[in-house]
């Protein structure tokens, strides 16, 4: 074979071995308007619509028919205390970093299509309704909902790395700030758990406030200044608090006010780099709170079957205060709206799960090709 013959097999395979499919899906889920959870596609990205971390692993249509303890539902409820779900993993003991873009939803009430989740999986809640968003903290045994109960967690949000979310074609539907008390789409969430510890955060509207309340590109700095509560500032709260408050709202993740008097952003920086976060997180005020008891609220959650000593590694709020701190997606932001989602432990692995077997017989193809090139032209 000539030398010019073998460049152009050559250059050819190197072709054929590169991901050639683009990074992001046409329409980012940011864009995906459903308002209402009727007439959902059963996926958001399937196979039509091929980007790199594409397609969805899940579904968008839950039902009486996909609610079982293994449903890949990815449509989410958040109603209130005792109607919310929460991401969660697919098989016992995942790690949010490896399966963020998979993750499904593990909901406390039946009716929704989705995951249930056990008895004894919350330990403690409080909500606070405030005007610009819900917001749901609480300390959880998250080996319940099949995550590693050792496992610092991370961040899912409506961003994502490549603006397709985590999990890829999620959804949130709530009835908070819906006009006729009807579930109504949220298009700006975002949700944190890990250590024990979760926040499910859901925004009203999709302007600029909606963006500020519900960043989603401060993951590294965890729980305490992207979701402050009783349970993820100072010393946390005791398991058995269930509460439901009013609540001002919360200084918009990031924000701050330094010495000289001067409102600041602060911003992340990459993976690997110190945080130095020049300002401490503090609870908005709240109000007209409201007592309860996980029994009299968290009826439909079916037995409880996990080893004895099996929960989570955290039980109490206090040993998972800022808990998610300390990592953060070595994938980077994608642009202004791209999320670095995970919010520890390198947390940024997603689509590693999806794509890591691709992305190795790419590699091992090329890398095949070439010694194939080097060694015939050695001998040649």
């Amino acid at each position: 074979m000539s030398r010019i013959a073998l460049f152009s097999l050559v250059f050819a395979a190197v072709a054929l071995a590169q991901d050639t499919r683009p990074q992001f899906p046409k329409v980012p889920l940011a864009d995906q308007i459903y308002p209402t959870p009727d007439g959902l596609p059963y996926q958001l990205y399937n196979a039509s619509d091929p980007f790199i971390r594409g397609p969805q692993s899940g579904f968008n249509q839950c039902n009486s028919t996909t609610e079982t303890q293994d449903s890949k539902c990815q449509t989410a409820i958040v109603n209130d205390i005792t109607d919310f779900c929460l991401w969660g993993g697919i098989e016992p003991n995942q790690v949010v970093a490896n399966i963020e873009g998979e993750m499904v939803a593990w909901c406390t009430k039946k009716g929704h299509g989705t995951r249930v989740m056990p008895a004894d999986t919350i330990k403690a809640v409080q909500v606070l309704n405030a005007p610009g968003y819900v917001m749901i903290t609480g300390v959880i045994d998250q080996s319940l909902l099949d995550l590693d109960p050792t496992d610092p967690g991370g961040e899912e949000d409506f961003g994502g790395q490549d603006l397709a979310g985590n999990p890829i074609g999620a959804l949130v539907y709530s009835t908070h700030f819906s006009d006729n008390n009807n579930l109504a789409q949220i298009r700006r969430w975002t949700e944190f758990i890990g250590s024990g510890q979760f926040c499910m955060k859901i925004c009203k509207g999709a302007d600029s406030r909606a963006d500020e309340l519900c960043r989603h590109t401060l993951d590294r700095i965890g729980l305490a200044y992207n979701c402050p509560s009783k349970f993820t500032i100072g010393a946390g709260s005791p398991n058995g608090t269930f509460e439901v408050c009013d609540s001002a709202d919360m200084t918009p993740p990031g924000v701050y006010t330094g010495a000289d008097g001067v409102t600041s952003t602060y911003t992340q920086g990459p993976e690997g780099a110190p945080l130095n976060v020049p300002y401490t997180a503090t609870a908005a005020s709240s109000s007209n709170c409201q007592t309860f008891t996980s029994s009299a609220i968290y009826t439909d959650a079916p037995a409880n079957t996990a080893a004895a000593g099996s929960g989570s590694a955290a039980a109490s709020g206090a040993s998972a205060t800022a808990a998610a701190s300390g990592s953060g997606s070595r994938a980077g932001s994608a642009g202004s709206s791209a999320s670095r989602t995970g919010s520890s432990a390198g947390a940024g692995a997603t689509g590693a799960s999806q794509h890591s077997a691709a992305g190795t017989l790419h590699v091992s193809a090329l890398a095949a090709v070439v010694g194939t090139f080097v060694a015939t032209l050695m001998f040649a």
